[in-house]
């Protein structure tokens, strides 16, 4: 959490889709620090991470359905 706002990973592989996803943040003026992972691995990573590091775990994940599998 940065600065008392919630945290969001975006899990999303389409930079068309994350610019939305940003465009739709700013037009409601929604104050967050959003995390792109662009794929399984890299979130599972950031996950990973957030665990050594004892971070405080995001508010939300938001998961693109079309990934593809994780392995």
């Amino acid at each position: 959490m940065a600065d008392g706002n919630p945290t969001i990973v975006l899990v999303e592989d389409n930079p068309a889709d994350v610019y939305l996803f940003e465009y739709a943040l700013r037009t409601h003026a929604l104050s967050c620090e959003l995390v792109v992972c662009g794929d399984g691995q890299e979130a599972m990573e950031y996950v990973e991470r957030l665990e050594v590091e004892r971070a405080r775990p995001p508010d939300l994940f938001v998961l693109d359905l079309n990934l593809p599998v994780y392995s």
